[in-house]
């Protein structure tokens, strides 16, 4: 089981406050994402997650997306994970993708990926890690805190060269600047990858060269309904032969039995029975 991790989140607005509204997993995440952004910046980072007329930044020209994005599909990590899917290998596509493919990882925690998206919505755009002015690197690096030290739980494929990142490296400043914008390597590096199922985190349409099947992502812009696509994607990945933790998808809903009959059935046949050949013939 992989999940791919893109830099696209689709359409925001309408579906993330569906999401929001109706899951609790969701609604949890996105609000730890909104305290941690609030108490670096002062300004709610749920305004940019449902912002309808696309306004991502702030007075100063900081682009707010990439906090949004990874706020969104980390969430939508968290969902996956409330029906028991976890996955075994995690592929980011840079930018929101990385941080949210590392988070899944346990390479940071959620806060502490929030505040590396902040940093990072900071650096000038065209800058990376060799080019970066030292404020920059000083910044990422006092966003990232004692989670340098933290290692992959599970594969985690890097956008910059779509290869494994190994166990023992630690994932500096100069790292995260180097995926610091969007890239597609770690997605692509899926179609080598030992997965059996690849499920799309968030809006971004990836489709890595895979014989594995690839469920959609519930964000993406077709979708009119994401907690129904949500269930239809989980469905389809049980059909697929993973097992789904069912209560999940009830999260936060009243639910009761009702019982059914303890009769047996009569079994009388009411179906009209096909005429043979050879009483059409003596008809």
């Amino acid at each position: 089981m992989a999940f791919a991790y893109g830099s696209d989140a689709g359409r925001w607005p309408d579906s993330m406050r569906s999401l929001y509204e109706t899951e609790p997993v969701v609604r949890a995440v996105l609000d730890r994402c909104d305290q941690a952004f609030e108490e670096e910046t002062g300004q709610s980072l749920l305004a940019v997650v449902f912002a309808d007329d696309g306004a991502h930044a702030d007075t100063e020209g900081a682009d707010w997306s990439v906090a949004a994005e990874y706020a969104m599909q980390s969430a939508l990590t968290a969902l996956w994970q409330s029906v028991g899917v976890e996955p075994a290998v995690v592929a980011g596509g840079g930018g929101a993708g990385e941080l949210a493919a590392a988070h899944a990882a346990g390479v940071v925690g959620l806060e502490t990926g929030m505040r590396l998206a902040i940093a990072l919505a900071r650096v000038p755009a065209g800058e990376g890690a060799t080019e970066a002015p030292e404020a920059a690197l000083v910044e990422i690096e006092a966003a990232l805190g004692a989670d340098t030290a933290s290692r992959p739980s599970v594969t985690l494929l890097s956008s910059a060269d779509g290869r494994a990142v190994e166990a023992d490296k630690t994932l500096d400043a100069a790292y995260w600047l180097r995926h610091a914008r969007p890239a597609a390597l770690g997605v692509d590096a899926l179609a080598g990858a030992d997965v059996g199922v690849v499920v799309e985190i968030g809006g971004a349409e990836v489709h890595p060269d895979s014989t594995a099947p690839v469920v959609p992502g519930v964000l993406r812009a077709n979708v009119t309904d994401p907690c129904e696509e949500f269930v239809r994607s989980v469905a389809r990945v049980y059909e697929l032969g993973i097992d789904i933790a069912f209560e999940g998808l009830f999260a936060g809903e009243s639910r009761r039995r009702v019982a059914l009959p303890s009769y047996p059935f009569q079994r009388r046949r009411f179906w009209m029975e096909p005429r043979s050949t050879s009483d059409i013939g003596g008809a």
